[in-house]
């Protein structure tokens, strides 16, 4: 991935390269859109294009980044051992948030690397914290029932996206957080 530039304009540039390869993925795979068919629906130049980014993998690569960028964020003073929701709540906002890229990749969604980052942070956030704050308990039960939350719960999560997120972010989050601490709170007992 290229260096990103940080300035107004540039921002705006890689907005908009972005947004029109969500758009054309919307019809199309991701090896089928050439560099030239993404810079006419973004209405810029090729030389435009590639200041910013290598090739439509580059685009799409920054894509994913942005979204795995922004989950950290909003997640990083959470506590998962609490067992409050507010970790799942926001995951499944920025995903309900981000719904023009869920949309594009429902389809694919267990198959993509996105899907694959997700799921190893979230997992690793919750074995981490939990060995941390119950250094008592075994570290690979710890791993094992959150091994099977973290799967259940993205199981879940593909329903709910392919369902058309019909549930609200706060009902989901809730069933999935009800499961989990069920699980947690029988098994760490």
């Amino acid at each position: 991935m290229k260096v990103k530039k940080t300035d107004q304009r540039s921002r705006y540039t890689q907005f908009t390269i972005r947004k029109s390869l969500l758009s054309l993925l919307a019809k199309k795979t991701l090896k089928e859109i050439t560099v030239s068919e993404l810079c006419k629906t973004a209405q810029i130049t090729r030389g435009t294009f590639y200041n910013h980014f290598y090739d439509v993998f580059d685009v799409y690569d920054s894509i994913e980044q942005e979204f795995i960028d922004q989950l950290k964020e909003r997640v990083d003073n959470t506590d998962v051992t609490h067992l409050d929701n507010k970790f799942i709540f926001e995951i499944i906002q920025l995903i309900y948030d981000n719904s023009d890229l869920i949309a594009v990749l429902v389809g694919d969604f267990k198959d993509t690397m996105l899907f694959e980052k997700v799921y190893e942070f979230a997992r690793e956030k919750y074995i981490n914290e939990y060995i941390a704050k119950c250094p008592d308990i075994d570290s690979q039960k710890i791993k094992m029932v959150f091994t099977y939350i973290v799967n259940g719960s993205m199981g879940l999560l593909i329903e709910w996206i392919e369902s058309g997120m019909a549930k609200t972010c706060r009902v989901i989050s809730d069933e999935i957080g009800g499961f989990a601490k069920v699980l947690c709170e029988a098994y760490f007992a």
